[in-house]
């Protein structure tokens, strides 16, 4: 597994007990966990029929079918979670895994440990986060290709967190690595430019002050780091 994404997924990966991949697409993730020891075993899990073939055809590769469950699932609602330790959605986008949070009690009965990488709307699912019990333990932002995207570390605590417009939208990312400044470069450019296109609408001047202003503060951010 080369993908840079899914190599810092891997990253925050408990290996408590078992892990489960939701949208697991080729498996590719389960695999490096059990091969490089981090997780004991694992289930690879998808709503599609194309992605599971391509995922069994990966573990069974890796002579791990004893180890790695193939699991058909509309996000975890089909999948036995007794035993497991930790959960990672990624590759989707915030509002999809928000959707299947949402109908998974077992996580915060059980304190399970999510690794949720999402394609777009990480401010969705970081307000679903606050909102909703789930403490974020540590977030970063990770390259692959020609884009960025972030990776949050999270568990539930019970505890509703109190946010403001920087923190829905920055998260957890420090100023401290090349990916990182790039995630807030990138960031700081979508929320100007969607603040340009909504100065031409009366009604939506509120939201483009409050976008200017998590642009000014990013750009504070990064001056620090420059220091």
């Amino acid at each position: 597994m080369t993908d840079k994404r899914l190599l810092k997924c891997a990253e925050f990966v408990s290996g408590g007990n078992i892990a489960v991949d939701v949208g697991t697409d080729h498996a590719y993730l389960p695999v490096y966990l059990v091969e490089e020891g981090i997780s004991p075993a694992a289930i690879a899990c998808d709503i599609k029929d194309g992605p599971l073939a391509a995922a069994k055809a990966t573990v069974s590769a890796s002579g791990l079918d004893e180890k790695i469950s193939i699991v058909k699932s509309d996000g975890l609602d089909e999948v036995n979670l007794s035993g497991v330790s930790d959960v990672i959605i990624a590759g989707m986008g915030g509002e999809m895994i928000v959707s299947i949070l949402e109908r998974c009690e077992y996580l915060k009965s059980h304190k399970v440990n999510l690794v949720l990488q999402p394609m777009t709307k990480a401010h969705i699912l970081r307000k679903y986060l606050f909102e909703n019990g789930f403490f974020t333990k540590q977030e970063c932002a990770v390259t692959s290709g020609s884009f960025c995207y972030t990776v949050i570390n999270a568990e539930y605590s019970g505890e509703e967190i109190s946010f403001d417009d920087f923190s829905l939208y920055v998260g957890k990312i420090s100023n401290a690595t090349d990916d990182d400044r790039k995630y807030l470069k990138n960031l700081s450019r979508r929320l100007e430019t969607a603040s340009l296109g909504m100065k031409v609408s009366s009604d939506k001047s509120l939201q483009a002050d409050r976008f200017d202003d998590i642009c000014r503060r990013i750009d504070k951010y990064l001056k620090g780091a420059e220091k």
